[in-house]
């Protein structure tokens, strides 16, 4: 089973953060998706079902989102966030840990950053989200989490970056009109 959670852990790092380079937001889509599915089986394969509830749950926003089924997309995206408040009555009722809602959190940020939002709004979203994902990382001891978020965060301040220059340069142009 380590060696079925190596390479699942090791191919969704490689494909999220790949996933954060790409210009084109539909592009992030489709290879966020992918990893989602190897996420899934890596969170499955140690134990963390928590974190592998709102992977589950990600795809099905991510790909109703790609297979233009918005309606289910708004739906998922309204139980994502039913997610958190039943999260904490749970851990407050000593039916789950409080670090159960990292991967809630992490995962309503990004679900919300991929399915509702373009550019710099996703980028931040998914930031966010990463921020989660990264700390969630230490609390169930993935070092391929750890390193995907780490990486995902570079990645996505140099996106950031490179959506504000363009935005910068937009405005410049239309200031010379």
């Amino acid at each position: 089973m380590e060696t079925i959670s190596h390479i699942t852990g090791l191919l969704a790092l490689t494909l999220t953060t790949s996933s954060y380079a790409f210009k084109a937001d539909q592009t992030l889509r489709i290879v966020n998706f992918t990893a989602c599915l190897f996420w899934a089986l890596h969170m499955a394969t140690l134990g963390a079902w928590s974190s592998f509830a709102m992977v589950v749950l990600a795809i099905f926003m991510i790909g109703s989102s790609l297979f233009d089924r918005e309606e289910w997309a708004l739906k998922l995206w309204v139980a994502n966030l039913l997610v958190i408040p039943a999260t904490i009555l749970s851990a407050m009722a000593g039916l789950v840990s409080g670090a159960a809602l990292l991967p809630v959190l992490g995962g309503f940020f990004i679900n919300t950053g991929v399915v509702r939002f373009s550019g710099i709004a996703l980028t931040l979203f998914v930031a966010a989200g990463e921020l989660m994902w990264l700390i969630n990382g230490f609390v169930i001891g993935s070092n391929f989490a750890i390193t995907n978020n780490a990486l995902g965060l570079g990645v996505l301040t140099y996106r950031l970056w490179k959506l504000q220059k363009e935005r910068q340069a937009y405005n410049d142009a239309l200031d010379t009109i």
